[in-house]
């Protein structure tokens, strides 16, 4: 049986191996997906990747930048598609992105203020979507803490009260995501949803007996640090407090002039002030017990 030699491959067709580096060579020149609810954390993305590929001219970004766009994207800026600018066509396209579809400064402070809530996100999560709804709106610490704070469910806020004036912001959503990993569920923790017993009993009486446990630890370790700090609160201090306590009661004792000390209601002079009353004994018996 005779045998064939295999085709070889002609110039016109490529072969297997050689292809594989061009497809992957494509792949790796795509910019990220676009991201209609932050196109400046994507403008910023795509220029990371110019940046990596060395690619610095203003016309092949804005070519990279116009074919990755969704089409509702290029459409509010059809103009700048249709006639590309002369000059700086790339920043030009930024620019207009930004201001035509961002969100404006006024709607992500309103979205703070009203409807920015956990739903499926973690503390942390939270707090970082909040930092950027408030945008240049610089607000304190402490508010920012406090409206954070009130965003998140009742337990977790209830077991961070105790720390929460002393505690950097950033520290406090570290630990509120820790106490929310402990939950089995995030519905249980946040008070929203209320399982059906229909479901194994047991199952659900351990649960409950594992989330008691665990709010118990956690209590128990707060009050063994207000212990540890109360007992830090030097002996000293807690000395002159009730030594001030006992002077100011006793700044306000009458004041009786050395006459009616002496000689009580028979006295025939007076030192002002003096809060002597003529006819009270139990006074004069007591100044002139102290004699």
């Amino acid at each position: 049986m005779e045998s064939h030699p295999s085709p070889q491959p002609t110039e016109n067709t490529p072969s297997p191996i050689q292809s594989t580096p061009i497809v992957n060579a494509l792949t790796d020149l795509r910019l990220p997906p676009y991201s209609i609810h932050n196109p400046r954390l994507w403008f910023a993305q795509a220029e990371a990747f110019f940046q990596a590929k060395r690619i610095g001219t203003e016309a092949t970004r804005y070519a990279y930048a116009v074919s990755s766009l969704p089409p509702e994207v290029a459409a509010d800026v059809l103009d700048l598609i249709v006639q590309v600018p002369v000059t700086n066509p790339y920043t030009k396209l930024k620019e207009a992105i930004i201001q035509r579809t961002s969100v404006s400064d006024e709607q992500r402070l309103q979205q703070l203020l009203t409807s920015c809530s956990l739903d499926d996100r973690k503390p942390s999560q939270l707090l970082r979507l909040m930092q950027q709804l408030a945008g240049p709106y610089k607000f304190d610490e402490d508010v920012l803490k406090h409206m954070w704070l009130r965003r998140l469910p009742y337990t977790i806020q209830q077991i961070l009260s105790i720390s929460v004036n002393s505690t950097p912001l950033s520290e406090l959503a570290e630990l509120a995501d820790k106490i929310f990993d402990v939950y089995p569920t995030h519905q249980a923790i946040a008070g929203v949803h209320n399982p059906s017993i229909s479901g194994d009993s047991n199952v659900s009486i351990e649960t409950l007996q594992a989330q008691v446990a665990t709010l118990t630890t956690a209590v128990a370790k707060l009050q063994s640090s207000i212990a540890s700090f109360t007992k830090q609160v030097p002996h000293s201090i807690r000395r002159r407090r009730s030594s001030s306590t006992r002077r100011r009661s006793s700044s306000h004792a009458p004041q009786v002039c050395w006459y009616h000390r002496k000689f009580g209601g028979e006295a025939k002079k007076c030192l002002k002030p003096c809060s002597f009353v003529v006819g009270n004994g139990n006074l004069r018996g007591n100044l002139l017990a102290r004699q």
